[in-house]
């Protein structure tokens, strides 16, 4: 991705120890991912107007890599409270594993629902008071799937889907690409189409497109068919050796296709009927284009469904329904070979939420007992008023929630090297900015061990801000952090 962007010149690899994220000696030596890296980057979506025409969309991404391995969940917990969508990686070969079940409630926000739904049913002050000060709930997050690994022995893209749909409960996976394989057949051309141009006609009688009702073909895995845009995506051989230039796909327009009755088409045309269907079961508004095309009698595809609604159409329900969190968005590729990395980009740009489409955090600030009944109805009154609440990307006061703090040699004002990773929602921060600092910890002790008193926030002044690019912490440009980013802050 970070090459892809222009961040970095040549794609890292977890093997040879030199991605970005994975920074530290122990994630190069073991090639895991310890702990959870963040990194930010621009990314160009180009879009189809209703003109025919091309245009593009420019969108900042805020990537934040967390830990794949079970001993490190804790880091995930950390992250999801700050994120606007998720990515979730499934394993071709292996499918849901048990880490893959822990990061899904996470993600959906099971865990903390539920202890939040028994804290409301419970009573008294004490109770109340020690679980609302300084909390931070997030609401679940939209999320999209991509199945990689998938040049590996025994790779199943149909498996995977099955084990997700069964395992992760209200994931409701959505194939929008199928796998395109190689497969060797007697007397056929084995090479490879050789151009980039768009306008080629012909798939060649050697690619096999995997579906969702049939075993995989015994092929090579060399691209990805887009059913929703219906075309397909088909990687050079060597792809992850070569430079982004040349590792650039061929696109071929399934539609201009010569061969009306090639696999890979009809494999299409059918995948995209069924996304079609999976819409109309949640979306109110595809199922009104569903039910009118069937009524109606163009079908000059064969097919009503097929010919009256269109491409537009169905990415306006895949991104209505992914945000409602009705359906998951269902990729696949090689990420080690650069196979389907683009797309998830794209992905990413087109259906997963920007900070306005969230609502905002729910923050509960620590009561004060001296403030009258009348005061506190008073500030809630004045809070429905406004347009926008606090923590909202509109709203002009800062608000930002450190969700990571790390003790880094050399670096931050407190003596430890204190470090504190912060995602900020409203307003903008800045360096030498005097903020208010809500702890967690709601309650002082006592020397007799009892509760005694509520504990005040103090206010603190930021001493600098660096900005997140994996090992790499450089001072923000500006010394300023609009809302939607996320930094790291010294001098807490």
């Amino acid at each position: 991705m970070l090459a892809l962007s222009g961040i970095v010149r040549n794609a890292g690899s977890v093997d040879d120890g030199d991605t970005v994220t994975d920074y530290l000696p122990a994630e190069r030596e073991r090639g895991i991912t310890i702990q959870s890296a963040a990194v930010g980057f621009g990314w160009v979506l180009p879009i189809r107007n209703k003109e025919d025409t091309m245009s593009e969309r420019s969108v900042e991404i805020n990537l934040i890599d967390t830990p794949g391995h079970v001993d490190f969940s804790v880091e995930v917990s950390r992250s999801v409270t700050v994120l606007d969508g998720a990515v979730l990686v499934v394993d071709a070969v292996a499918g849901v594993q048990a880490q893959t079940e822990t990061v899904w409630r996470a993600i959906r926000n099971t865990d903390k629902a539920k202890n939040s739904n028994s804290s409301e049913e419970s009573s008294g002050s004490t109770t109340s008071t020690s679980s609302a000060h300084g909390s931070h709930q997030h609401e679940p997050l939209p999320a999209m799937m991509y199945i990689n690994k998938m040049d590996r022995d025994g790779a199943d893209f149909r498996h995977a889907i099955q084990t997700v749909a069964k395992k992760l409960k209200g994931s409701n996976p959505v194939p929008v690409q199928l796998p395109l394989y190689r497969v060797e057949t007697d007397g056929q051309n084995h090479g490879s189409i050789g151009t980039n141009d768009s306008t080629t006609s012909s798939l060649g009688a050697n690619l096999v497109a995997g579906t969702l009702d049939q075993q995989p073909p015994h092929g090579e895995f060399i691209g990805l068919i887009d059913i929703v845009h219906m075309r397909a995506l088909i990687y050079p051989p060597g792809a992850e050796y070569l430079s982004i230039e040349d590792a650039i796909p061929t696109v071929v327009n399934l539609s201009s296709l010569e061969d009306k009755d090639s696999q890979p088409l009809q494999a299409a045309l059918d995948a995209r009927r069924n996304l079609i269907s999976s819409l109309a079961e949640v979306d109110e508004v595809m199922e009104d284009l569903f039910l009118h095309a069937m009524d109606s009698e163009d079908d000059e595809n064969g097919c009503p469904i097929l010919s009256n609604i269109s491409t537009s159409q169905i990415q306006l329900s895949l991104r209505r329904m992914t945000l409602s969190r009705s359906i998951m968005p269902t990729m696949c590729g090689a990420a080690l070979r650069g196979i389907g990395v683009e797309p998830v980009l794209d992905g990413v740009a087109e259906f997963l939420p920007c900070p306005l489409d969230r609502l905002p955090p729910k923050l509960s600030l620590c009561a004060d007992s001296n403030r009258s009944r009348q005061q506190k109805q008073k500030q809630q009154d004045e809070q429905k008023k406004s347009a926008v609440t606090l923590g909202h990307p509109l709203h002009p006061s800062t608000l930002a929630y450190v969700f990571k703090v790390v003790h880094m040699k050399g670096r931050g004002g407190s003596g430890d090297g204190r470090v504190a990773f912060a995602r900020v929602y409203s307003g903008t921060l800045k360096a030498r900015d005097t903020v208010r600092v809500i702890s967690p910890s709601g309650l002082a002790m006592s020397d007799d061990g009892g509760k005694s008193k509520k504990q005040k926030h103090p206010t603190e002044r930021v001493g600098g801000m660096l900005e997140l690019s994996g090992g790499q912490f450089n001072n923000l440009a500006e010394g300023k952090c609009m809302s939607g980013n996320v930094c790291a802050l010294v001098g807490l």
